[in-house]
């Protein structure tokens, strides 16, 4: 089991929980308290016991307000669950995403398509939330994995 989280200290936390191409699903929790957010992501580690956590890390420190320090207590959260509990992990730098969604616009990621301003995955229109959770799981399948992705 893989989770890829695009972590949120005061909005929508988003997963994609992937075991294989035909076992996968997203799990969104929406919440103003950073606390919930990282209890949300404590149980999903508890409960599905993954092997490998990716996460959306930030690029960016300009914008130090509430919101921003709250999501980097979750991230810390994430990392020290991580830790404790001896999982894999791997962060992926927000701006990284960039180049997918290109790509994505390109029509060149199979599965993954853009129309009117909207991304679908296999056919399931995302939230933004869960588009940026699942970019990030194609960036560490693909790079850093080095898998392929989806089968034909």
């Amino acid at each position: 089991m893989i989770i890829s989280i695009d972590p949120s200290g005061t909005s929508t936390t988003s997963c994609f929980l992937f075991s294989d191409w035909n076992k996968y699903e997203f799990r969104s929790f929406t919440d103003k308290d950073w606390l919930n957010h990282a209890e949300f992501i404590q149980k999903l580690i508890k409960k599905e016991k993954p092997e490998v956590i990716i996460y959306e890390n930030v690029s960016f420190l300009k914008f130090a307000n509430y919101h921003f320090k709250n999501l980097l207590k979750v991230i810390a959260i994430i990392e020290l669950l991580c830790h404790e509990k001896q999982i894999n992990r791997q962060a992926i730098v927000d701006k990284y995403t960039k180049w997918v969604e290109v790509k994505i616009k390109q029509d060149k990621i199979l599965g993954l398509k853009y129309e009117k301003r909207k991304y679908y995955f296999r056919d399931k229109l995302l939230t933004h939330d869960e588009k940026n959770t699942l970019l990030c799981f194609y960036i560490y399948w693909t790079k850093i994995a080095k898998k392929n992705w989806l089968p034909a």
